[in-house]
């Protein structure tokens, strides 16, 4: 089982290596779009990076449009792990 630290730090890499725009750090507060340089495709591309990473099941659209800061990538694939973990407990 990966550790919360673990999982946001994974997100975080995933989230600097897909950027459009080079970038070595980033925060929780980081946008997507602004900052980073993201739009429509490439945050489609991120999705499905993460969702090969973490095997994590299709993110929904309308949570794909919620996103637009780290923290929230973050967050999203934090909830979408325990959701896929208290599946395979139960």
């Amino acid at each position: 089982m990966q550790s919360v630290s673990t999982v946001r730090d994974q997100v975080r890499s995933l989230v600097i290596d897909a950027a459009p725009v080079e970038v070595e750090q980033v925060a929780e507060t980081t946008t997507l779009t602004d900052d980073l340089g993201y739009d429509s495709l490439s945050l489609l591309e991120l999705v499905n990076m993460l969702e090969n990473a973490f095997e994590l099941p299709t993110v929904p659209d309308n949570e794909v449009a919620e996103i637009t800061t780290v923290g929230a990538v973050q967050d999203l694939v934090l909830r979408m792990v325990e959701e896929r973990r208290a599946r395979t407990a139960g």
